[in-house]
């Protein structure tokens, strides 16, 4: 990843001070942990990674004109030597957030957090001066760079924080100091490397413990986990849900096509799915209470684009692709299969192609053949299968006298021809699976 310097005067100061070293702000351009990406006037931050090693391409980036080298092997003209190019990073990233005076908002969540935080971007910028963690630059190195983008003249940094680990909820609130905290819920990610559910539970609430009492903490009640601890926090709470009276209720309108109705205002959205209408109250809820007006907060949700792989729609001449490959879950699975009622119609077939789900730990060959329940469920009769662990849910498939088509593939290859020879006019064709999938090929082979 690379990102510009927000503020170089202050990022200049920041760095001589941690490092002991002064550098000229007017010769500063950007920080990169890819050497690829370098720039002239760039910082080179050398990590050691699991597949690269950065200290392998340090000459490289001199030669294409960086300004500085922090590493931790070598040392020489521009080329700094340290203990720990990460804890380089946190520090630097401390001090240059205590530095900037803008709030921060801090995003994390099982499900929805980077549409979330994509869409609160597309609304607030229309009234605020802000920044935010592009992409998917989360993680306890990609956000704590995101923070030197942070300019003097911002108002709000979106700061999304992502966990597969224990800690890193805590390590990475610590760094952003946030002002406001949304949770977006509760579900199975990465479940692998927590005990249960309510230990992802209780790494994902260090968020709102870390925002002060004179801060703002966003709690989304029809999550069982959150709406059931909300005296655990001390800030201020504003509650939101579809399924009861808060601060801001929400029902779908069953009287009008893509319509929200949120505390009586009537909000359209270009199509309407269960987690698109989560994630547009979530929105909704946040940009009310930074004093976004009904009307810009609807003319902003028109042209908003759900970012790629996250449920985004890809019209062909024949039939419509729903894109949901960046990543799954069991809960979000469920979902995805759930929404695609809401973009078909009577002369649709639903076929639904599903990778893996992975990181789901010592139940995840049940939670692989519980998905047959919501495909039946939801009327799903055209089912592709793709994975050593899917082959549980088909093999549990074919037990059972059921009215559906469900086939299965260990090559992807071969489930990319499969399809290209089933589709017909007017499918709905929903795909999803785990990022190590790579359920992305998939699309691109459908002619």
């Amino acid at each position: 990843m690379r990102i510009d310097i927000g503020d170089r005067s202050v990022f200049s100061k920041v760095f001589n001070q941690l490092i002991k070293y002064k550098i000229n702000s007017n010769f500063l351009n950007g920080v990169s942990i890819d050497s690829r990406k370098i720039q002239k006037g760039d910082i080179f931050i050398a990590l050691k990674g699991g597949q690269y090693d950065g200290h392998n391409f340090i000459d490289d980036c001199i030669s294409k004109g960086a300004s500085f080298v922090i590493n931790e092997e070598c040392e020489g003209d521009n080329i700094i030597k340290v203990k720990s190019s990460k804890a380089i990073i946190r520090n630097m990233a401390i001090l240059y957030r205590e530095s900037m005076k803008c709030k921060v908002i801090g995003i994390t969540g099982s499900n929805g957090k980077t549409t979330t935080k994509e869409m609160l971007f597309h609304i607030l910028s229309s009234e605020y001066n802000i920044s935010y963690t592009k992409d998917n630059f989360n993680s306890t190195i990609g956000m704590p760079i995101s923070i030197f983008s942070i300019s003097s003249s911002d108002e709000i940094f979106l700061a999304e924080m992502g966990t597969n680990q224990k800690g890193e909820i805590k390590y990475l609130c610590e760094i952003a100091q946030p002002d406001f905290g949304i949770i977006t819920n509760i579900a199975e990610a990465h479940i692998e490397n927590f005990d249960s559910l309510d230990e992802i539970y209780k790494e994902k609430s260090n968020l709102f413990k870390s925002v002060s009492k004179d801060g703002l903490i966003f709690i989304n009640m029809d999550d069982i986990f959150l709406s059931s601890s909300i005296s655990s926090f001390n800030s201020k709470k504003i509650k939101y849900g579809f399924s009861g009276n808060y601060h801001y209720s929400a029902k779908i309108n069953k009287d009008k096509d893509n319509n929200l109705i949120i505390n009586n205002t009537s909000i359209n959205i270009p199509y309407l799915s269960n987690n698109i209408a989560k994630n547009i109250l979530c929105s909704f809820t946040v940009a009310s209470e930074l004093g976004v007006k009904p009307h810009v907060f609807q003319k902003k949700i028109n042209s908003f684009h759900t970012p790629n792989g996250r449920g985004n729609l890809i019209y062909k001449s024949d039939y419509t692709i729903i894109n949901d490959t960046y990543n799954s879950n069991y809960s979000s699975t469920i979902a995805g299969i759930e929404s695609i009622e809401s973009f078909s119609n009577p002369k649709s077939r639903k076929v639904v192609i599903l990778g893996d789900m992975l990181e789901l730990g010592n139940n995840s060959k049940n939670f692989h053949i519980s998905i047959l329940d919501h495909l039946i469920k939801n009327n799903i009769k055209d089912v592709f299968l793709y994975g050593e662990l899917m082959s549980h849910l088909y093999k549990s498939s074919k037990n059972k006298d059921l009215d559906i088509n469900i086939f299965y593939f260990e090559d992807q290859d071969e489930l990319i021809k499969a399809v290209n020879t089933y589709i017909l006019k007017n499918d709905i064709i929903y795909i999803k699976g785990s990022r190590g999938m790579k359920m992305e090929n998939i699309i691109k082979g459908i002619k």
